[in-house]
This record gives C-alpha cells, sequence and structure tokens, in this order.
C-alpha cells in the first residue's frame, strides 16, 4: 500500500485486509496518518483511510491484556456459531447488507454508525473490545476507519483486538489496535 495511491480492498478476504491495515497504520510516518483512497471491486471509491504514523504503546496494549473485553461481532447473525461467543452485534446485518448503489455506501454507512457507537464509549475510562468478524469488506474497513478517527483525534480510549472466525469457535486472534 504506496502512501497516497489508491487501494483496491475489495478483493481480499477480512482477515488480510485487518492485517494489512493494522501494518500500514502502525507504520512510522514523519508526517502523522495520511489518506490513501479505498476502492471496493465494484469500482466505487469510499473516503480514504489514514495510515501511517501511529504508535503501538506497550503499557496500554498490557493494559488492555488485564481487562475484560466485551466480546462484539461485527455484525449481527452473520454466522449463527459466533453468535454464542459473542456480548452484543455492533452492527445490524439488515442495515449494514442493505442493498445500497455501491460499496462505497456501505462502507459510508458502517462508518456513521461506528462512530455512534464509539462516541458512546465512556471517555474516562479504557474500553476494550475483543471484534469477532467473519468479512463484508466495506464492515470491516469502516469499522477500523472509524476506531483510528476516533484514537487520532483523542475523543476515543479504547483497544479493538480482532478475532477472525476460522469455522464454529475457531478464531485466530490478530494484533492490538490502540
Amino acid at each position: 500500500m504506496a502512501t497516497g495511491a489508491a487501494v483496491n480492498l475489495g478483493h481480499y478476504r477480512h482477515s488480510v485486509i485487518v492485517g494489512v491495515l493494522h501494518e500500514h497504520v502502525y507504520r512510522p510516518l514523519p508526517t502523522g496518518p495520511t489518506p490513501v483512497p479505498v476502492l471496493y471491486a465494484d469500482g466505487s471509491q469510499a473516503a480514504p483511510f489514514p495510515v501511517g504514523g501511529r504508535r503501538m504503546d506497550p503499557a496500554l496494549v498490557q493494559q488492555a491484556a488485564d481487562i475484560k473485553p466485551l466480546r462484539v461481532a461485527l455484525l449481527s447473525i452473520r454466522h449463527t456459531d459466533m453468535d454464542a461467543d459473542v456480548d452484543l452485534a455492533w452492527l445490524s446485518n439488515r442495515g449494514a447488507s442493505r442493498i445500497r448503489e455501491s460499496h462505497a455506501d456501505t462502507d459510508a454507512w458502517c462508518f456513521q454508525r461506528s462512530l455512534e457507537q464509539f462516541r458512546s464509549f465512556p471517555s474516562d475510562a479504557l474500553t476494550v473490545v475483543d471484534l469477532y468478524h467473519t468479512g463484508l469488506e466495506p464492515a470491516v474497513v469502516a469499522f477500523y476507519r472509524a476506531l483510528i478517527t476516533g484514537l487520532t483525534e483523542g475523543w476515543l480510549r479504547a483497544a479493538v483486538r480482532p478475532r477472525l472466525f476460522r469455522g464454529p469457535g475457531l478464531y485466530s486472534t490478530g494484533e492490538w489496535w490502540v
């Protein structure tokens, strides 16, 4: 992902998207985050994703690891096997999967809804989320864009650990987003 060049995220699985975005968000960049245009397989262009310049704080990661996480499915009723493993759903599958003109429109809806959800978190305490997800790439990208937006702007105190669905009761754990 070259800084400033558009990246087509519509051709990759959610596990690849999360790993690549994480790698580039936490890459040293002296100028701070740089917006990278996001393209989807349908040819639509979503809002840019801010990459680079975010530092991983080991003390914050340790603090997050010591807090019982809220277990959240990115989408409701996406995989019923996963529903028993989570406390709540972040986005309704009905809302996120609604037919829209483009994947960029779905991304925009998921981004706005995610910002609303993050704004409901307490500002005086670290909220830890284990985020369970399976796909719907525009929802995945929008969630992490909203998370990085809140963290970068300083109004959000959260730590998110991706939990990537691999089958009933099987998840791989991604890197912390703090």
